[in-house]
């Protein structure tokens, strides 16, 4: 079973486990990715933003891994940001169902989630 992401880089937000998920969540979660790589994701994480939430400017490369995709589970408001070589901003449009990937290196961050938002769901792929 995946490992869930540990808990450095963060600020106030809540990660729910996969020995926590329901069978059909995870059941769900595998049918998103081929058969051919479903032996190589070693972590799932299911992320939530409540209001005042926010995630600081990373790298995940710090976290051992190598490749890394986003699956945002909400929408609204943009919150996720990443820069580019060049160190240039981009906010992300968050649409429901949409699969973001990015080199591991790229720097990114969470901004932070105001009082009148719903919290914000995404789901990570981890390959170490």
């Amino acid at each position: 079973m995946p490992r869930v992401f540990p808990r450095r880089f963060l600020r106030r937000r809540d990660l729910l486990d996969p020995k926590d998920m329901n069978e059909d969540l995870v059941e769900t979660v595998w049918k998103t990715l081929p058969d051919s790589e479903r032996k190589w994701v070693s972590q799932i994480v299911v992320n939530k933003y409540k209001p005042g939430d926010w995630l600081i400017r990373h790298q995940d490369s710090a976290g051992g891994y190598w490749q890394f995709k986003l699956v945002f589970l909400t929408e609204g408001k943009p919150h996720f940001k990443y820069w580019d070589k060049d160190d240039n901003e981009h906010l992300v449009q968050e649409k429901k169902g949409a699969m973001f990937k990015m080199p591991i290196e790229t720097w990114h961050e969470v901004t932070k989630i105001e009082k009148d938002e719903e919290p914000k769901y995404s789901l990570c792929l981890i390959w170490e």
